[in-house]
C-alpha cells in the first residue's frame, strides 16, 4: 500500500497553496499497516494545522464559567447530569474559541453544547422523541423532553440578543437539522450533503460573531461555508482512528471513499489536504 502521504505545508508567494508529500517508502510501503498509516496521516495533519507548523493549545482556566453554568442550569430547571462530563471541555470550547464573548454569552453557548452531548448521546437511543421535536414546535405542542422544550422556548430564542438575525436563524436551523435522526443512512452517497446537514457546524462557526451592534453580516458571511467545512471535517479526521477501531463505516471518511472508489487511507489523505487548504486560505485572507 502506497497510500500514506507526508504532510508537509509549501507556501507559495504566487499561489497561495497547500500541497502534501508523498511519505517516506518505510511508510507507505507495501506490506503497512493501514492503522499506522491512518495514525501518520492524522498526526501530520495536527502538525501542519497551523501556520507555523505546531500546534499547542493550552486550556484555559473554567473553574468560573463552569460554577456560572451550574447555577444557569439550577436556574433553568434542566437535568444535564447525563452529559455533564462534558462540562469542563464546554466551557473550555466557550473560553478558548469565544475568549471575548460577554460572560452570559458564554454561559449560554456552553449549555447549548451540553444540549448538543445530551441529543447525540442521550436522544438518539430514543429517536422517536427526536422525530417529534419540529411538529411539536410547529403545532405549539410541548416537547416530551425537558431539555428540547428548554432548547426550543429560552436558549435557541436568546439567539437573537446577542446575534444579527441571520446568523441568529442560522444558530436556530443548525439546532433543528442536528435534531433529525437517521441522515447518514438516507443519503450516504452525497457524503458532503450529509456532513453539512448532520452536525451541529452552524452553531459553532455562527456563535463566533457576537457583537453587541449586530452588525451588517456581509464581512464574514461569505467565509461560512468554509468554516464549516473546517469544522467538520477536522472533527471527522480527529475521531477517525477511535472510529477505525471501533468498525465504524458510516462516517464521512468511509462514505467518500466509497464514492470515489478508493481506500479509506487515500481518502483521510484528501480530505486532511483539504482541510488544510480550507485553513490556509483564511489565514492568509486574515493575515
Amino acid at each position: 500500500m502506497s497510500t500514506a502521504l507526508l504532510s508537509r505545508y509549501l507556501l507559495n508567494d504566487q499561489q497561495k497553496s497547500i500541497s502534501l508529500m508523498r511519505s517516506p517508502p518505510e511508510v507507505g510501503g507495501e506490506n503497512s499497516d493501514p492503522f499506522e498509516l491512518i495514525r501518520y496521516i492524522i498526526r501530520n495533519f495536527v502538525r501542519h494545522a497551523s501556520r507555523y507548523g505546531s500546534l499547542h493549545f493550552d486550556p484555559p482556566p473554567t473553574d468560573e464559567l463552569e460554577a456560572k453554568v451550574l447555577n444557569k442550569i439550577k436556574e433553568l430547571n434542566i437535568d444535564l447530569l447525563s452529559v455533564q462530563r462534558w462540562l469542563t471541555w464546554s466551557c473550555q470550547v466557550a473560553e478558548g474559541l469565544y475568549p471575548f464573548h460577554p460572560t452570559d454569552l458564554k454561559v449560554l453557548i456552553v449549555i447549548c453544547n451540553l444540549v448538543i452531548f445530551h441529543i447525540d448521546d442521550t436522544l438518539a437511543k430514543t429517536p422517536e422523541v427526536l422525530h417529534t421535536f419540529q411538529p411539536n414546535l410547529l403545532n405549539g405542542i410541548s416537547q416530551s423532553d425537558p431539555i428540547l422544550e428548554c432548547l426550543s422556548k429560552v436558549l435557541i430564542p436568546r439567539m437573537w440578543k446577542y446575534y444579527h438575525p441571520l446568523a441568529a436563524n442560522e444558530i436556530a436551523i443548525g439546532f433543528y437539522e442536528f435534531i433529525q435522526d437517521g441522515i447518514y443512512t438516507l443519503a450516504p452517497e452525497f457524503p458532503e450533503y450529509v456532513r453539512l446537514k448532520s452536525d451541529a457546524s452552524a452553531q459553532y462557526a455562527y456563535w463566533l460573531f457576537y457583537h453587541p451592534d449586530r452588525p451588517d453580516v456581509s464581512p464574514y458571511l461569505q467565509g461560512i461555508p468554509d468554516f464549516l467545512k473546517v469544522i467538520n471535517r477536522v472533527n471527522d479526521i480527529l475521531s477517525f482512528y477511535m472510529e477505525e477501531l471501533a468498525g465504524e463505516n458510516d462516517n464521512f471518511v468511509h462514505m467518500r471513499a466509497k464514492l470515489s472508489g478508493k481506500g479509506v487511507v487515500a481518502a483521510l489523505h484528501e480530505i486532511c489536504e483539504e482541510t488544510l487548504t480550507l485553513h490556509y486560505r483564511h489565514l492568509v485572507r486574515n493575515t
